[in-house]
């Protein structure tokens, strides 16, 4: 199971946000069937995105995106054998024109 939040905000005419946090709390994961080993994940997901609209069809935006994932291994006997942490951290920054494409038709 995951939990989402999204929030989307305009400042001014000009400026607006959009942000989205995604959770995924820690699960159990057991194979049985072939493997006495188990383990546990959980794992976070956040973007933020300020765009800034210059003309009607020129807009900068900024960017952040960020993956956290954190997993637990355990063996037979239920005991934590390894234990590991994911992270990635993205920064965007761009400028859209929507008329250079399509001739200003749009």
């Amino acid at each position: 199971m995951a939990y989402m939040l999204v929030f989307d905000s305009k400042f001014t005419e000009k400026l607006s946000l959009h942000s989205k946090f995604i959770y995924q709390p820690w699960e159990d994961y057991s194979y049985t069937n072939f493997t006495n080993d188990s383990f546990e994940s959980r794992s976070t997901l956040t973007d933020l995105f300020l765009n800034y609209e210059m003309k009607e069809d020129k807009i900068l935006f900024f960017g952040y995106n960020r993956a956290l994932s954190k997993r637990k291994e355990y063996d037979s006997d239920n005991i934590l054998e390894d234990e590991e942490e994911d992270t990635n951290n993205i920064y965007y920054l761009g400028l859209e024109i929507r008329g250079s494409f399509s001739g200003g038709k749009e």
